[in-house]
């Protein structure tokens, strides 16, 4: 029973040790200078960050009267009236491909108080990258950044330091 149960406990280890980790995926994206970033040679890469709405000047509006009666704590509220922020350059080592997938402007409710209700909230800009990373790339840690403009002429430049693991 002994042995079934150590050979049973080494085979669970070697089997999680081969399911692909879910976090750097669309879905599931590294934070910026939260996360470090790793990848392996030949896949890609997401990276997410969130820029503040008064740095880059856009305005998300004000809450209608529906959101102000459904509001909840914690609630995000997105709007994709974001379209004058873009990726204005992006320096990487040849062949690796950075690109602005997502950008859209958040309202994350703080606070519901009162009959009316008052409503608090916080406004972001977030922006999830992708960075292609080609087949080949050595193992090391590499520097890459992306700058992110608007038509007002604001830019935001993201250094990034990537680990390239073995496969």
């Amino acid at each position: 029973m002994k042995r079934f149960l150590c050979l049973s406990f080494l085979l669970a280890t070697l089997l999680v040790s081969c399911i692909p980790s879910s976090q750097g995926t669309a879905m599931q994206p590294y934070r910026l200078y939260i996360d470090p970033l790793m990848a392996k040679a030949g896949t890609t890469l997401f990276v997410h960050d969130q820029a503040a709405v008064d740095f880059f000047g856009v305005s998300l509006g004000g809450l209608s009267e529906a959101q102000r009666q459904a509001a909840k704590v914690g609630q995000k509220l997105t709007s994709s009236n974001v379209s004058e922020v873009f990726i204005s350059g992006a320096k990487a080592p040849s062949g690796w491909i950075i690109d602005l997938v997502s950008k859209q402007g958040v309202k994350e409710i703080t606070s519901v108080s009162g009959p009316r209700p008052d409503i608090s909230y916080i406004s972001y800009v977030d922006l999830l990258f992708s960075i292609r990373i080609p087949a080949g790339v050595e193992p090391g840690v590499y520097s890459a950044e992306a700058s992110v403009s608007t038509l007002a002429g604001k830019t935001k430049v993201l250094p990034m330091n990537i680990e390239i693991v073995a496969p």
